[in-house]
């Protein structure tokens, strides 16, 4: 687990944020996550988001096949279905819900699930169900709203280490995807000033329900207490301080803290015995000048404290950063921008380290609304005790449209 003192400082600092707050905004027909569009008009819905990707990248690998003794190509080129979505979602009163299925892959899966009401404007709404947990700023942002093609490389794994993926090739959470998502209960409110998520789950992500006899889950036996618990806060600093000028037009700090805790479960086997054990924290600075200039920076970390093989070691612990600038070049059209991120992870059971650098440059056109076209190159470093150096560049053209018909 995370060091005590440590845990403590970011829970109290998380926790210093009054509980009443604006839940950041979402991108065109994708509710951020998994809580909706705040509003007061009842309203039914249907949409669809798609993401198409054509990829250039270097792909050194050293195969040949073995009878010719040609040696493999050493690029990957051509298109992709990243994303296909679908959903569902409405709001009659102080009533709301939500359906939505990922397409892409070949194998549909359920996203999100849930009902929510809201009992006191929006500052109180309580929703069940499953739903994005808390967690990094780039998590919580709907698809059409992150600037570059894909998400940091933090924020790309940080939910499943934070629920159940394993790096014992035992366990049977071994590769587990959660989808950036889990079971449970939320509360979260809005106000002009601060927004919060705070969540109450299962933790052991999306579509993995805990049983017994009565109904077989993913998980058999699992003790009261033992679950999910996470929180994510943010505030706009240019409206609690009276900062508003036309310099700074935005200024938004925020974090988020996860724990998951589960001892001597059960799984669905029938013989498997495993604990859960883990925690993960961020920390994000966002800031606007002049409605022209996005800068954005972002450190987190977290622990997987399973101990699958009882060595008494952590199992896997990480950390990343982010640094981006974004330019409005032309208002509501076109965008440019650069990012550096890195991610380090330590493995004790394969006994290493590997540290990752990326550097984006990216472009973002909007020919129309709802439809955004992007494109990045990336620089890519990687060297540590496990995979050695690697030094591969990627090129990324993605197409993104989403269309909402509401009724």
């Amino acid at each position: 687990m995370l060091p005590k003192t440590k845990s403590r400082f970011i829970l109290i600092l998380l926790l210093a944020f009054p509980y009443y707050s604006v839940y950041s905004g979402n991108g065109p027909g994708l509710p951020s996550s998994g809580l909706p569009v705040t509003g007061d008009s009842d309203y039914f819905g249907i949409g669809i988001y798609a993401n198409i990707w054509y990829v250039f990248e270097q792909a050194e690998n050293g195969k040949i096949q073995p009878l010719t003794g040609d040696a493999a190509v050493d690029e990957a080129s051509g298109f992709s279905l990243n994303k296909a979505r679908f959903y569902l979602e409405g709001r009659l009163g102080g009533l709301d819900g939500r359906i939505a299925a990922k397409l892409e892959g070949g194998t549909p899966a359920l996203l999100d699930c849930y009902l929510g009401y809201t009992f006191i404007s929006d500052f109180l709404r309580v929703s069940a169900g499953q739903m994005k947990i808390p967690s990094t700023y780039e998590v919580e942002q709907g698809d059409m709203e992150r600037d570059f093609a894909s998400m940091s490389g933090l924020s790309t794994v940080i939910t499943d280490w934070s629920l159940c993926r394993s790096v014992s090739s035992v366990s049977p959470f071994t590769n587990t995807n959660a989808y950036q998502r889990d079971i449970g209960f939320a509360v979260n409110g809005t106000s002009p000033v601060f927004n919060y998520l705070l969540m109450l789950g299962n933790g052991f992500g999306a579509n993995n329900g805990i049983g017994g006899n009565e109904k077989k889950g993913t998980v058999f036996a699992n003790a009261i207490g033992d679950y999910f618990y996470g929180v994510r806060l943010s505030c706009d600093a240019v409206h609690l301080f009276g900062f508003v000028d036309s310099f700074v037009t935005s200024l938004v700090p925020g974090g988020h803290f996860n724990y998951n805790i589960h001892n001597n479960i059960l799984y669905n086997d029938g013989n498997t015995v495993l604990d859960i054990r883990r925690a993960s924290w961020s920390l994000d600075l966002r800031m606007e000048l002049m409605d022209r200039i996005r800068f954005t920076g972002m450190y987190g970390q977290g622990t997987v404290d399973d101990d699958f093989d009882n060595n008494g070691e952590t199992d896997y612990s990480y950390q990343g950063w982010e640094a981006k600038v974004m330019a409005n070049i032309i208002t509501g059209i076109l965008e440019t921008g650069f990012r550096y991120d890195g991610y380090r992870y330590e493995n004790s059971i394969f006994g290493g380290y590997e540290i990752l650098h990326n550097f984006t440059v990216g472009v973002n056109y909007f020919p129309v609304p709802n439809l955004k076209i992007t494109g990045n190159y990336k620089w890519k470093l990687l060297g540590g005790e496990l995979n050695g150096d690697i030094d591969d560049n990627i090129f990324v053209i993605s197409v993104q449209g989403s269309w909402e018909f509401k009724f």
